[in-house]
């Protein structure tokens, strides 16, 4: 069977403009973006009467993750200057993540967080400079499929 795997490229991680709710930029020279690495609190049930002796477990509360990921940095770069803001500020703002392959918007992700991270990197051997960044989500984090 062929795969059905989809191209990442032309995949965005967008903030909502500080100046105009419901405007979203993209963040430019982003790179290996990874997550939201989202999982599932444990709640211990175990009592005296657990079977064997074994510890019982329930699914919790869940929990949102994080985005992180590898960008060059561009100091005049109005969207990354923005989330040097947020981040001093520590912002709850909107993210979306717009999900492309190949041209064609296949949905989006939509939450809010806030920058937890902002990680330069200025090497000596003549590489770009860079910056790592982590978003960490404070509530769902929801789907939809197409174009917003």
């Amino acid at each position: 069977m062929a795969s059905l795997a989809h191209s990442a490229q032309g995949t965005f991680l967008q903030k909502e403009r500080d100046s105009t709710p419901g405007t979203f930029d993209s963040i430019s020279e982003l790179r290996n973006l990874r997550g939201p690495n989202r999982s599932v609190g444990d709640i211990d049930v175990t009592s005296h009467s657990s079977t064997l002796g074994t510890k019982e477990y329930k699914p919790g509360l869940l929990e949102p993750g994080a985005f992180q990921a590898d960008m060059f940095y561009v100091p005049e770069d109005t969207v990354q200057d923005e989330m040097e803001t947020d981040f001093q500020n520590r912002t709850v703002i909107n993210w979306r993540l717009l999900i492309n392959s190949d041209g064609v918007t296949l949905g989006y992700r939509t939450g809010q967080g806030y920058v937890k991270e902002l990680g330069d990197q200025f090497p000596s051997d003549g590489n770009m400079m860079q910056r790592a960044l982590q978003i960490k989500l404070t509530g769902p984090w929801l789907f939809t499929s197409g174009a917003p």
